[in-house]
């Protein structure tokens, strides 16, 4: 239950992320600019990669189709947050982006779990395949 519960509290926190992400990008924004819209593109995913990874989170055994949609969003959010490390250096470490970036690992983890039960699921079609939330 606990685990359910830490992967809630993650999947929220980067719906979160990426809303403060399209409030902050509509605010500088004053007109489209590459970079302007890379960075509210990302706020895009992480709404997107938060609200998946919440309705799998949420559900006792989620289906695969849903678990996949999930890992897409959560590991698209950790290959950005790798690309950004390596183009950012040290800097990267000191800012949100780490975070992120834990935090899409975190959820591609809970995700990958999610993924393995429900095939393994599937497979035996029995309920007490010990993937349990």
């Amino acid at each position: 239950m606990r685990w359910r519960l830490i992967d809630q509290i993650a999947a929220i926190t980067v719906v979160l992320v990426g809303a403060l992400h399209l409030v902050v990008g509509a605010g500088v924004l004053t007109r489209p600019t590459e970079r302007g819209v890379w960075f509210f593109s990302a706020g895009l995913l992480g709404v997107t990669a938060g609200l998946a990874n919440l309705a799998r989170a949420g559900l006792r055994q989620p289906s695969a189709l849903v678990t996949l949609a999930a890992l897409s969003g959560s590991l698209s959010l950790a290959v950005i947050g790798l690309l950004l490390a390596a183009a950012m250096g040290s800097a990267f470490l000191t800012g949100p982006s780490i975070v992120v970036l834990c935090l899409a690992l975190l959820l591609a983890a809970f995700g990958m779990r999610d993924l393995v039960c429900s095939l393994r699921h599937r497979a035996s079609r029995e309920s007490d395949d010990g993937c349990e939330k």
